[in-house]
């Protein structure tokens, strides 16, 4: 356990010890998060569609807060989640489903959401569907484009291209999308002046897909 008492004091607000073995962290508190249901979505673990759903509720008032003069942002993050926690409770294909953690820190005016899981990840479910495509680094990036989706359906493949470029529209400050899988790590930045740059990298080996989404203030 870490020894700073706000870190254990954290942690323990972000539930990281439930569900999980006892030992598997020794002496945590027992403090649990405030009344903060706009500012913190403990570490929830997502294993139907209906999960999905219900955590998109859960989290709406978090992003309400951190958009809520951008009606638009709002519509293309509910999107957003819904895709990109689906994707891993459906792709991931793990008993354990996946696991998703929101915050937004009202004093730096950002929200940052994290949802991890242990499936195939995405450079493998791109290379059974696009033989094309070898490469970590070229699947993560291939999975960026409008569009792309595994599923066969036509109304899918969109969050991680609508959210960042809603974001761009929508004259967001800052906007940081990250997936790491496999043996890459892909990062999409919205830059000053409201481009959009995409930055691919090697990385070391990671099972699953693991996804950050901040968003700063306009």
């Amino acid at each position: 356990m870490p020894t700073d008492t706000n870190v254990r004091n954290y942690m323990a607000r972000m539930r990281i010890g439930d569900g999980l073995p006892s030992q598997s962290f020794v002496d945590l508190p027992s403090v649990r998060e405030r009344d903060a249901g706009d500012v913190l979505v403990p570490v929830t673990r997502l294993t139907t569609a209906q999960d999905v759903d219900r955590f998109n509720e859960d989290v709406a008032p978090v992003f309400a807060e951190q958009t809520k003069d951008v009606a638009v942002l709002q519509d293309a993050l509910s999107m957003a989640i819904s895709e990109l926690c689906g994707n891993a409770v459906e792709h991931g294909r793990n008993d354990l489903g996946c696991y998703v953690a929101v915050q937004r820190y009202p004093s730096k005016k950002k929200t940052v959401m994290a949802v991890g899981d242990l499936g195939r990840g995405i450079p493998a479910v791109i290379r059974g569907h696009f033989s094309d495509i070898q490469s970590d680094r070229d699947a993560l990036r291939h999975a960026l484009q409008e569009g792309v989706t595994t599923t066969g359906e036509r109304s899918r493949g969109r969050g991680f291209y609508w959210v960042m470029d809603t974001a761009r529209e929508s004259h967001v400050r800052t906007a940081n999308l990250d997936i790491r899988a496999g043996r890459a790590r892909v990062t999409r930045r919205l830059q000053t002046g409201g481009g959009l740059r995409t930055e691919t990298s090697e990385a070391p080996n990671k099972m699953g897909t693991w996804v950050t989404f901040e968003l700063g203030p306009r």
